[in-house]
């Protein structure tokens, strides 16, 4: 491994009140919602390492501050370090960092930028004289210095270290091809590295020179020279030495380098201005690339770390995956900032980087202590495709089963008057029952993502209340003494040995304990539990999707069900004539006829120890969370009874 950050630390600036993330990935995909602080953390790195960055930006400016910090007149500090590891093998960089160490087996170097008032001001006790006001400090009275070693005796570095561990940011382009014709353009970097053979330029100035001369041979071509210079000597007079003349390019040797332009096809008849944005910004990384990979063949810098601010942009899926494969195979020390799913779904998950925003300023989480097998690692890398992906940047995951809920779980909350999208609510479902990887991957040690776990109760031979194979599952995912203890009160093989029923106490206590750690157990599967409460929906996607003589069974079916009339047999044709349909084209369809339902009379099933009612104690709690009230809490409802007359 190349020498690359491991450790990150920030404090008060901008929308960082105190950041901290170690370990740093190596390879870092830097994801999260629009505005979290994506840019604000690559540029807080370049203060420290970028070689391009001028000393006037390193002083900051009042909105560099974080918001929280009081501003200039508090006496603040703006603290950005780095951490540099895996140099070993590098002479050049143990001895750039020798006065930065940590420690030296292996050698590890710290990094440290720091804003903050003048010594001869920060010297004053809290910036005080007696009872008299505090001395109020401007920008004037702050600068900035680069420290390196440990933080309580950081101390000037003596060499440069950003003149030999360079850093250059991609920024987030959205039209490459006004960049590409700039003066500063990579490209006209890349021109100005080469040496070409003097006698070859002669020779292609003398060419130019012979082109224009040709060309100006044409009557209307040489008229138009003249009358330019006519009128020019009209305007004018002799006074101004100017002579208007036509031409291809100069015809300087020197200057014609400069003169080479970018085409976008063999036969340079369509420029920059001519393609698409995505191509231009293709075309503006490719440079930005080639440049970095010229700075390293020629030893100007030990390392170059790499950020990428949104490779995205403009381009369609493939070319999206394509790209960010290519990044990650070439480059040792990349930093990515990417708010696609599509590529957040083909990034490994040890370099992934979530920033959100607090109350307290943005904060970041890693998968590092997430305790994530290899294997468990592989499979959600496998998992996360582009679809699924969306859970990384969700404010609230509900993890079901399979794609039925996917449909069914977003339409009842519509009847519910609850936008999942709007409160950024993603329905994820993880194929199956294995959800322990899951909440590995979203729980406090991993990206800490609020989620509940949503899952089938499972019980379809004894009748309620009996051992269920969703509450063992669910009871599997917690680490706390009462679930442990429910577990330990189980019947062992209950199915097996003659299947022993459940106790009641022991059922209600298993179900608290789960909603209590956000996970909602159903009693059989999905669709009996829920065509107990609702079955006229049911019955609507019946005649729907069924013939006559099916539907009118499967109304009987549906009737025993939302009766509690319903044994093992009852279920099983209710359920086979679903699946003979397809389950998931049924919660198609089902979700139209759902999403119209009066849920008004489903206020009781939001009780933690009704079995049937998982999913709408589910979402009540998904609106608790984000809403900040029930999910039937209807407002009509409410004004009458705030208007209505007291009762003696």
């Amino acid at each position: 491994m190349a020498l690359h950050i491991a450790r990150v630390e920030i404090e008060n600036f901008r929308n960082f009140g105190i950041l901290l993330i170690d370990p740093f990935p190596a390879t870092a995909v830097i994801v999260g919602e629009n505005n979290v602080g994506k840019s604000n953390l690559l540029f807080a790195l370049r203060l420290i390492l970028d070689p391009d960055l001028s000393d006037s930006v390193r002083r900051l400016r009042a909105e560099d501050l974080f918001d929280g910090s009081g501003g200039f007149g508090q006496a603040v500090t703006v603290r950005i370090a780095v951490e540099l590891a895996d140099f070993a093998d590098d002479p050049r960089a143990c001895a750039t960092l020798y006065d930065c160490y940590l420690c030296d087996d292996p050698p590890r170097a710290r990094l440290e930028y720091r804003f903050e008032p003048r010594q001869a001001i920060a010297d004053i006790d809290d910036v005080t004289v007696g009872d008299e006001e505090p001395v109020e400090l401007t920008a004037a009275d702050y600068d900035w210095r680069l420290l390196g070693g440990p933080s309580d005796s950081a101390k000037p570095v003596r060499v440069e270290p950003r003149r030999y561990i360079g850093m250059k940011v991609l920024p987030a382009l959205r039209d490459a091809s006004d960049e590409l014709t700039r003066r500063r353009s990579p490209l006209r970097d890349l021109l100005d590295r080469i040496t070409p053979n003097p006698e070859v330029l002669k020779g292609a100035a003398a060419d130019v020179n012979a082109a224009m001369d040709l060309l100006l041979a044409d009557k209307t071509i040489g008229d138009l020279q003249r009358a330019i210079r006519g009128q020019t000597t009209d305007m004018v007079g002799p006074a101004l030495q100017v002579s208007p003349t036509l031409g291809i390019a100069p015809t300087a040797p020197e200057q014609l380098l400069r003169q080479i332009r970018l085409f976008t096809d063999a036969d340079r008849r369509r420029g920059l201005n001519d393609t698409s944005v995505g191509t231009a910004n293709v075309l503006y990384l490719a440079l930005l690339l080639e440049a970095v990979r010229q700075r390293r063949i020629s030893n100007e810098h030990i390392t170059t770390i790499l950020g990428v601010e949104e490779p995205e942009a403009h381009l369609h899926v493939q070319v999206q995956r394509r790209l960010f494969g290519y990044l990650l195979r070439n480059e040792p020390a990349l930093m990515l900032t990417s708010h696609s799913p599509h590529i957040a779904a083909v990034a490994p998950l040890r370099s992934l980087v979530l920033l959100r925003a607090t109350s307290t300023g943005g904060v970041a989480t890693t998968t590092a202590g997430a305790g994530l097998s290899d294997q468990q690692q592989a499979d959600l890398e496998r998992y996360l495709d582009a679809t699924r992906a969306e859970l990384l940047f969700a404010r609230l995951a509900l993890l079901v089963e399979g794609d039925a809920e996917r449909y069914i779980i977003p339409a009842l909350a519509r009847a519910a008057d609850f936008d999942l999208d709007e409160y950024g609510i993603s329905v994820i479902s993880v194929q199956g029952t294995d959800f322990a990887p899951f909440r590995m991957l979203l729980g406090n040690n991993g990206l800490d993502i609020p989620h509940l776990v949503l899952t089938d109760g499972d019980r379809t031979i004894d009748p309620y209340p009996a051992t269920s194979d969703g509450l063992l599952r669910g009871l599997r995912l917690l680490d706390t003494d009462t679930a442990r203890t429910a577990l330990e009160s189980f019947p062992e093989h209950p199915r097996r040995d003659g299947h022993r029923p459940l106790p009641s106490e022991l059922d209600h206590t298993a179900r608290q304990e789960l909603t209590r750690e956000n996970v909602y157990v159903g009693d059989t599967t999905l669709e009996v539990d829920l065509a107990r409460l609702l079955p006229g929906p049911f019955q609507h996607a019946a005649d729907d999707l069924l013939g006559t003589r099916a539907a009118a069974d499967q109304q009987t079916c549906i009737e025993k069900v939302s009766a509690g009339d319903d044994d093992a047999d009852v279920r099983k044709e209710f359920l086979r004539r679903i699946e003979d349909v397809g389950k998931g084209r049924f919660a198609q369809r089902l979700a139209g006829h759902l999403a119209a339902a009066d849920l008004s009379g489903l206020r009781d099933v939001l009780d933690a120890g009704h079995p049937t009612g998982y999913l709408f104690q589910a979402l009540d709690q998904a609106s608790r969370l984000t809403r900040e009230r029930p999910l039937l809490d209807h407002h009509g409802q409410n004004e009458a009874d705030d208007h209505a007359e007291p009762t003696s």
